[in-house]
């Protein structure tokens, strides 16, 4: 756990070399709902204050380990502590982002889609790999947050580099065209790859060109010599981050 002054030391570093943080991946909300809240709230707290001063817009989080036959017991009270920790994270500026998990209150599809519609102001992480695990359509785990982070991690890993990439480029697609009819208007996309080959053109699909908003792409290899990364620049499609998985 990071200290204050450890966190404005790794800013400064991080500054040094042009890296800015976008979101801080926390645990927050990976504690039984029935543990003391006030405990895990000062720890909200401090990861709060660590994004801030990281300079992180976003933060990821979960909604609380709730046993299956328990849910409706207590979906009011992960949505009063999800209802406090979104008011004082507005308070500082940062956007709060849930993650569905496994054996979290948001571990169903329609369980997130109620998270989701009953604060509006918390956005979502659509994790499919969690969904596929248990059991779950990630399909429908799509459709409950449509304006969601879409993350495919290590893209081409335990597959061919260029099965990887066909499905990167199918998601991507999908994903493309389902915003282009509205029907997530505001979801991004981030790629993890150890390959810059991952990179295509949009404008092989007119779905991916014509999509609006600007083009985000990354590229990262470290050198072993400096412990530096090197970056390039990578079109994938339009509002996709490219990141290379030694950058995460």
């Amino acid at each position: 756990q990071l200290s204050a002054d450890e966190m404005r030391e790794l800013r400064v570093r991080l500054n040094d070399d042009g890296i800015n943080v976008w979101s801080i991946g926390s645990p927050i909300g990976k504690v039984s709902v029935e543990d003391d809240f006030q405990a895990h709230l000062e720890l909200f707290r401090h990861t709060l204050e660590l994004a801030v001063l990281a300079g992180a817009e976003k933060m990821r989080m979960f909604s609380f380990f709730v046993t299956p036959d328990e849910l409706d017991t207590y979906r009011g009270e992960v949505i009063r502590r999800l209802k406090i920790m979104l008011e004082e994270a507005a308070a500082a500026g940062v956007t709060l982002c849930h993650e569905n998990e496994h054996k979290i209150y948001g571990e169903a599809p329609e369980r997130v889609c109620d998270i989701l519609t009953e604060l509006p102001e918390l956005r979502g992480i659509f994790d499919a790999a969690n969904y596929v695990r248990q059991g779950y359509d990630p399909m429908a785990g799509f459709n409950a947050t449509k304006n969601s982070l879409v993350i495919l991690d290590e893209v081409g890993r335990g597959t061919s580099t260029f099965d990887g990439i066909s499905i990167a480029r199918a998601v991507a697609e999908h994903i493309c065209s389902a915003r282009n009819m509205g029907r997530c208007p505001k979801s991004m996309m981030i790629f993890a790859a150890s390959s810059a080959t991952c990179s295509y053109p949009g404008d092989r699909n007119p779905a991916m060109a014509s999509t609006p908003g600007p083009s985000i792409a990354a590229n990262s290899a470290p050198d072993s010599t400096t412990g530096r990364f090197f970056r390039g620049n990578f079109t994938f499609c339009k509002n996709t981050v490219l990141l290379d998985s030694w950058a995460l």
